[in-house]
């Protein structure tokens, strides 16, 4: 009863009234109004649906690895687990460190390093929220202090912490791989191809 009643809409949507001559008649609104009532109430249930399945895929990762887990000598998964933090590690800061800063100078052949030097506020912050928008306001920031002008800052800054996610591209495609094969069902190009794109998206 408890999940059904998290999936219900807590306030009924009312449809509107319908005279003999079959037009609509307003109510509450009118039909705009009725529309937007379900689109909040499809969010509403979307929402908790989507929760629901983000609070239970650990525990069903966590079973899924457990067989594999437990024919794997301790030795050899540590192994596993260290060759995944390394690439990951690894991919992140060649792209900070090389692929930016070679981007920024081909495109405006200025040096990369003073840019580099006003980022490590925002750097900490999304490092220890693990969140862009908790970041987005020391973005805001350090881009008006490199001089960035308000109507740039104003269009990039949210397009970028909205849609550019380098960070879970490099990652998720690093942990599907490492879980198939620490569950000995290694990935085909094709499927590789396919969770590439995916992470892309």
């Amino acid at each position: 009863a408890a999940a059904i009643g998290l999936l219900l809409p807590e306030e009924p949507v009312l449809p509107p009234a319908i005279d003999p001559s079959g037009n609509i008649i307003q109510r509450s609104g009118g039909v705009t109004q009725f529309i937007l009532g379900i689109a909040r109430e499809v969010e509403h249930v979307t929402s908790k649906m989507v929760t629901g399945i983000i609070l239970l895929a650990p525990i069903g990762v966590f079973f899924m690895l457990m067989p594999a887990i437990m024919r794997i000598e301790i030795g050899t998964l540590m192994g596993y687990l260290g060759i995944l933090i390394a690439t990951q590690i690894g991919t992140l800061a060649m792209t900070f460190f090389i692929t930016y800063p070679v981007l920024y100078f081909i495109a405006t052949r200025k040096n990369p390093l003073s840019v580099i030097a006003k980022l490590p506020p925002v750097l900490i912050t999304a490092f220890g929220t693990s969140s862009s928008v908790a970041s987005y306001p020391i973005a805001h920031t350090c881009c008006a202090e490199l001089g960035v002008t308000e109507e740039v800052r104003n269009f990039t800054l949210p397009l970028g912490t909205a849609i550019k996610k380098d960070g879970s591209t490099i990652c998720f495609p690093l942990c599907v791989a490492w879980i198939a094969v620490a569950s000995s069902q290694p990935l085909t190009f094709g499927m590789q191809i396919v969770i590439l794109v995916t992470s892309m998206m």
